[in-house]
């Protein structure tokens, strides 16, 4: 199954089949990360990240008129050893993007619990490797905070874009609504931003659009 996001739908990147209980278990198919690992350009152009184990993911994004923007961290937690991805970029009107940034940050720039917050703060600019698309990246400071009673559980099979991303995943998560305040690379985040955070044990996988 195969979902289109409309670019400020933060909060419904997946597809509620069945509520389930309050923690997330293991998926019973993964049709997605076998067509992955069969070709990993399959779904859409380059791989640039997947995560098959439990993780928290914190997002938001708003228009301003003339720009949609987004900022996304995903933390993977898999025994042992964790992984933070870190992405955000704008894109306009007619879904031509105009930067980006993304890149793996250290985990101690990530703080909160993954019960009520995440704060991500770090400076992409000053990360070896990260890369920047008609942007020099600069400091992050957002905090993401719980909106009470708006947890909810799903499983789901999805596939959205922020262009130039491509977010592909399957598995079953516990979704809660939020309010995310701060700054990155010295743009604020206002106050009709769209945010969202949730925990997941998912097989998630991040693709870059061909062209970038």
């Amino acid at each position: 199954m195969t979902t289109r996001i409309t670019p400020m739908v933060v909060t419904a990147l997946g597809i509620a089949l069945a509520a389930c209980s309050d923690q997330p278990t293991a998926p019973t198919r993964n049709p997605i990360r076998a067509l992955v690992v069969a070709n990993d350009s399959a779904p859409a152009g380059r791989l640039l990240y997947r995560s098959d184990s439990l993780s928290r993911t914190g997002s938001v994004s708003w228009f301003d008129g003339t720009l949609f923007y987004y900022v996304f961290v995903h933390e993977s937690q898999m025994p042992g050893e964790r992984t933070a991805f870190f992405g955000y970029g704008a894109y306009d009107l007619y879904y031509q993007t105009r930067f980006f940034g993304y890149g793996v940050i250290p985990t101690s720039d990530l703080t909160g619990s993954s019960i009520g917050d995440l704060r991500v703060r770090t400076n992409p600019a000053a990360i070896p490797g990260f890369v920047f698309f008609n942007d020099s990246g600069g400091p992050v400071d957002i905090t993401w905070k719980q909106v009470p009673h708006t947890t909810f559980t799903n499983q789901f099979v999805s596939r959205f874009v922020w262009p130039p991303f491509v977010f592909v995943g399957e598995g079953r998560d516990m979704r809660r609504g939020a309010t995310a305040t701060g700054t990155f690379a010295w743009r604020e985040i206002p106050d009709s931003a769209q945010a969202s955070m949730y925990q997941s044990l998912a097989h998630s996988i991040v693709f870059l659009q061909p062209g970038f």
